[in-house]
């Protein structure tokens, strides 16, 4: 666990594996899918924990009691009236409101601990969030450090019922972090994106083994 930060007067940076979605479109817990030997839960979850003081899954209600998450410092999103990403960070928030959380879905498996360094690097308490940016300019508000003082705006935007996060980034105060490669942010949803993401790491591998 990193003393990352620890000795200034900043919010403390946690973070959040966001694990708890259904999954539909990839028809199986992408928590659990193993790109690099490990469930992508438990690989994103060391990261995190490395990087911030501490680090939790965000899981939804009968989840935390199943493999890969069982054992794992987990947050159970229990708001039946909140959906999708936000649920889980407005969660983290209800136990831990002062915290400034750095969002890693698990879907997205070549985001490294490079990337998430260069967050922590570029981190601006002032701004609600501090985020990747795509090369075409759309925000990334799935590995994003979301600042305590989002949290009553994202509660606010969820009751009217706008729950898009890359909205919310779109519309605030952002310290942007230009991503000069975009496959690093892919997400992993179908089974397809899962074919072509093995894909891409065998080929690296057999060029690094080359």
């Amino acid at each position: 666990m990193s003393s990352f930060h620890k000795s200034d007067s900043r919010p403390p940076l946690w973070g959040l594996v966001l694990a708890g979605g259904e999954s539909r479109r990839m028809g199986r817990d992408k928590g659990n899918l193993a790109l690099f030997g490990d469930p992508q839960a438990i690989v994103a979850w060391r990261m995190l924990d490395r990087a911030c003081e501490r680090a939790f899954v965000s899981v939804r209600p009968g989840q935390a009691d199943t493999e890969p998450y069982r054992g794992l410092p987990h947050i159970v999103d229990d708001d039946r009236a909140a959906r999708g990403p936000a649920a889980g960070l407005l969660a983290a928030w209800k136990h831990y409101g002062d915290v400034a959380w750095l969002l890693l879905a698990a879907d997205m498996p070549f985001v490294d601990e490079a990337m998430l360094h260069m967050l922590i690097g570029n981190r601006d308490t002032a701004a609600l969030a501090t985020a990747f940016r795509h090369r075409e300019g759309k925000p990334e508000p799935l590995c994003t450090i979301w600042e305590p003082g989002a949290h009553a705006v994202v509660r606010r935007r969820e009751r009217a019922g706008e729950r898009s996060l890359s909205g919310l980034l779109a519309a605030s105060p952002v310290r942007w972090v230009d991503s000069q490669d975009a496959t690093r942010l892919a997400s992993v949803n179908t089974p397809e994106d899962l074919e072509r993401a093995r894909a891409e790491l065998s080929g690296k591998q057999v060029a690094t083994n080359g």
